[in-house]
């Protein structure tokens, strides 16, 4: 069997009424099926299998199909709700070839496919990570370690590399966040995290070294300063 879509995940917009969700890509084993549910509110829930849902279509190229479990529960998506379907398959080998045996090569063929998979898988969690760009060459992006983390905030110094700012200084209502021309009061609006959920699309704005030098990323509600 080949894999001729680069595609391992798919959204669904709820509507309170359809059940059935096409899943529309090969995936191998009905545990190799991830459901996370995203509610008006952003909240997030991973589902369980024959939990929540149950799975039709492993082994088929054409995919299978997500049916959501109504019964003695109902979890239909409702108007607002976003059901996300991924493929993710453990990063294992299984497939044996004994010495002197015959050639395997369904089996084979199958242990290509996932490590297709597993690449397929990585390139989507990696589309959803924060990226310096191409161009920027010796950046420091290495972390200090968690005790020299700890109640320090996550900015940028002159050079664009990361730095640690003392949540305890006073004067930070100033911190902006400067994107192009775009300026964001209040750097956490800007991004909180290094990796977005997997609810959320790809990031496509990516700020040179010399924008993220003038960037502070601070918690909501945060009141002390960036300092340098």
């Amino acid at each position: 069997m080949t894999l001729s879509t680069t595609a391992n995940k798919v959204s669904y917009a709820g509507d309170g009424t359809t059940v059935s969700f096409a899943i529309p890509f090969l995936f191998l084993e009905n545990a190799h099926i991830s459901a996370v549910l995203r509610d008006a509110a952003g909240t997030e829930t991973t589902w369980a299998l024959n939990t929540e849902f149950t799975l039709t279509g492993a082994g088929a190229a054409a995919g299978g199909t997500l049916t959501v479990v109504v019964s003695p529960s109902d979890y239909t998506p409702a108007a607002g709700e976003t059901l996300v379907i991924r493929r993710v398959v453990p990063e294992t080998q299984e497939t044996d070839y004994p010495e002197g045996g015959a050639f395997p090569a369904s089996a084979h063929e199958q242990a290509l496919d996932k490590l297709t998979m597993l690449v397929q898988q990585h390139a989507e969690e990696i589309a959803r990570a924060l990226k310096v760009p191409v161009t920027d060459l010796g950046i420091a992006t290495t972390l200090a370690t968690v005790a020299d983390r700890a109640n320090k905030i996550l900015s940028f110094d002159n050079n664009g590399d990361f730095a640690l700012v003392a949540a305890a200084d006073e004067s930070a209502n100033t911190a902006t966040a400067l994107v192009g021309t775009e300026s964001i009061s209040h750097a956490s609006r800007f991004a909180q995290r290094l990796t977005v959920p997997p609810t959320t699309g790809r990031i496509s704005r990516r700020p040179s070294s010399a924008q993220r030098a003038a960037i502070c990323i601070s918690p909501p509600g945060f009141t002390g300063s960036p300092a340098r």
